[in-house]
Formats: C-alpha cells, sequence, structure tokens
C-alpha cells in the first residue's frame, strides 16, 4: 500500500509492471502544466482547526477564547447551509474530529489543566447528539492517534513516560456492536508511530530503536492488517517509512529518517505491490507527511515557496493546486480540505473535490478528477 514492497512473492509482477523492483525508488512523476481548477472557502466567524468534510458536512473545531479551552465543534451541511454546534462533555474540551457514517469522532481533554496526555476518545451521532465512550486513559505520557472508517474507529496507545519501559498497542472498536480488541502491541525497542483504516484494512507504522554505539537510530517500516482475515504483512522492508496513510487498495507513506523529518513521498499498491516515488529531492523542499484520497495524495511543500500540490494516482502525475499562506491539507474521500490565509487578519477553510473527469492534459478549462 504503502511503500515499495509487500513480498518477495510480487517481485516479479512488480517488474513487469513497472520495470524495477518495489524495493527500488524509481524517477518521480511528471508535473502536470496549467491553472489550479477552481476552489471553495469558508469564513468561519471564530478561531478554527482541523476542518473536514464527510457524508456532504464541513466540520471543524471552533473557539472564542485564546488558550483554546472552549473549543466546540461545529458543523455545515454543503447542501442546506444548516449549521449545528456541538459542546464537549461537561469538565472536556475537544480534539480534531473524523467523521465517518454520520459520526464525529474525537478526542475529549480535562479543561482542568489541559493535559493532553489524558483522554477520552468518543463517537458522537451528528443527528441524535448521542455520545459513546470509546476508550479513555489517565496514564502519563500517552498519546492518542485515531482512525475511523467503515464503522470502526482505530487508534494508538502509546506509553512513552519511560523509554527503556515504553509500550504501544493498536485497538479497534466496532460503533455498531461496540466491540474493542487489541491488534497490535510491541514494547521498547519497538513502537508503533502511525495508524490509519480503509475498509477492512489498518495500516501502522513500527520502528526499532537502535542505540548503538552511543547514538540513537530508527528503523521504521510500514505493515496492513487486514480485519476480515487477521493477516498482517509487511509494506515496506526499507527501514525507513514513517506516516502510513491508506485509501482503499493505496498507501502512501513517507521516507525519512524520523518520524518528524521532510522526505520523499511514496505511494503503493497493496494487491500488487507495485510502488511509486510521488516526489523528489523532499528534505530540500520541506515536503511534509502524507495524506491520501480517492484516487490522489497530498501533502504541503513548506520550504521556499509553499504549495500544496496533487498527486494523481491513476495518472502518475503532480498538480499545484493552492500556494502562498496554505497549511495542514487533509483528504477525505473526494475532498482535499485544508486552511488558507489571504492576510493577516483573515483565515479560512478552502476546499477542492474534482469535477467531471475529462481526459487530456491539465488546464484551467480542464482541471484534474480522480
Amino acid at each position: 500500500m504503502k511503500a515499495r514492497t509487500l513480498c518477495s512473492a510480487v517481485l516479479a509482477l512488480a517488474l513487469m509492471t513497472t520495470g524495477c523492483a518495489p524495493g527500488v525508488r524509481p524517477s518521480s512523476p511528471p508535473v502536470a502544466e496549467g491553472k489550479s481548477p477552481a476552489l471553495h472557502d469558508y469564513r468561519p466567524a471564530t478561531g478554527f482547526g482541523g476542518p473536514i468534510i464527510a457524508n456532504g458536512k464541513l466540520v471543524w473545531l471552533s473557539w472564542t477564547k485564546p488558550d483554546g479551552k472552549d473549543r466546540k465543534i461545529q458543523v455545515l451541511d454543503l447542501q442546506s447551509s444548516k449549521s449545528s454546534v456541538f459542546e464537549p462533555t461537561s469538565g472536556y474540551t475537544v480534539g480534531y474530529p473524523v467523521v465517518m457514517d454520520g459520526y464525529a469522532v474525537y478526542g475529549e481533554f480535562p479543561v482542568s489543566d489541559f493535559n493532553p496526555q489524558a483522554w477520552r476518545l468518543v463517537a458522537r451521532n451528528l443527528q441524535t447528539g448521542e455520545v459513546k465512550l470509546l476508550a479513555s486513559s489517565d496514564v502519563g505520557g500517552m498519546q492518542l492517534t485515531f482512525a475511523a472508517d467503515a464503522g470502526k474507529v482505530v487508534w494508538l496507545e502509546s506509553d512513552w513516560t519511560n523509554m527503556e519501559k515504553s509500550w504501544s498497542r493498536v485497538k479497534v472498536c466496532d460503533l455498531v456492536h461496540g466491540d474493542v480488541h487489541t491488534l497490535v502491541e510491541v514494547k521498547f525497542p519497538e513502537n508503533i508511530e502511525s495508524v490509519d483504516i480503509s475498509g477492512a484494512n489498518v495500516v501502522y507504522s513500527k520502528f526499532l530503536t537502535d542505540q548503538t554505539n552511543g547514538s540513537r537510530h530508527f528503523k521504521s517500516d510500514v505493515y496492513v492488517y487486514n480485519l476480515t482475515t487477521g493477516d498482517t504483512h509487511p509494506v515496506t522492508t526499507t527501514h525507513d517509512a514513517w506516516q502510513a496513510k491508506i485509501f482503499g487498495d493505496n498507501v502512501a507513506w513517507k521516507s525519512a529518517p524520523h518520524f518528524d523529518a521532510y522526505g520523499d513521498i511514496y505511494v503503493s499498491s497493496i494487491s500488487s505491490g507495485t510502488s511509486h516515488q510521488v516526489t523528489q529531492n523532499g528534505a530540500a523542499l520541506g515536503v511534509t507527511d502524507p495524506t491520501i484520497g480517492d484516487g490522489f495524495v497530498t501533502w504541503r511543500q513548506n520550504l521556499g515557496k509553499h504549495v500544496i500540490p496533487v498527486y494523481s494516482i491513476p495518472e502518475n502525475k503532480t498538480f499545484d493546486l493552492d500556494q502562498g499562506e496554505v497549511y495542514a491539507p487533509k483528504a477525505f474521500g473526494k475532498y482535499l480540505v485544508w486552511r488558507w490565509e489571504p492576510s493577516s487578519d483573515d483565515a479560512r477553510i478552502r476546499w477542492w473535490t474534482p469535477a467531471e473527469r475529462k481526459q487530456g492534459s491539465w488546464t484551467a478549462e480542464n482541471p484534474p478528477s480522480f
């Protein structure tokens, strides 16, 4: 999905289809010419963060206090323009949400000390307002990372209070039945760094800490766990793969020396084991972690000119969608959402989705569609 190799069994297929083995980095794709297509934007009345689009709704966090402790979830129906606001549980503030099947899934954190290491993971029904508690923790040093799709929520629990005794586990909850299962659990020197889900496939990045000769080095690879079969397979074997994201059969990941370093982006197919290098010179350009949607991968170029490019998986082309004061692009199905600041006192939610697909080159009149 994400990387260059799934297993040796797909080596022959990869050679026939791409001309190189999955573990070999091919050249980056061509850049399509032309101006970006029409973009949509919305200006919230208050401070905001974490905008997403799902099920025809624009969802974001809103707040009025400088410390953000009064954060709420705001929902705008893009068809009817009806808006609604959801308050967090009393005594808590909310983190960035993910929307799935009529639910907003998000973390809640105590307002008293605003300690992000203590949390509750909840799912709120956007029609009824009913809240389901999925998990909670008061463990110091534990961070919360989660994703949701197809009626299931996966999250990563990790305790880094003491590096030598740290541990990580990936859990999944079925929103319909309420069942919670542990999929993966590791202990130091192994740790899990990211988790994502699409359909029956869960991807995660697992890394090994090597402290040879007094210095610390990391070896990280991406794995896919199938919820139907219970099987786990490596997506990469290159020891430099971080921040895995999945949509359908495709996985995007970042090649870098450690999880928060700039690097190059790759995308791989789970079914075929083939892979493609999406960017080149990522460290020099400040290429951030990838996010993947239905047929496309996107990221932010941080150094030099700030750009949000879009890479079409089926066409193996890259298109510069927006530039300037643009931040935090996130893909959700066929939507791409990001923060746009046209001036110092103006911040907006901006989004784009491909319209009808026209064959040929990408231009303003013939925009990319996936």
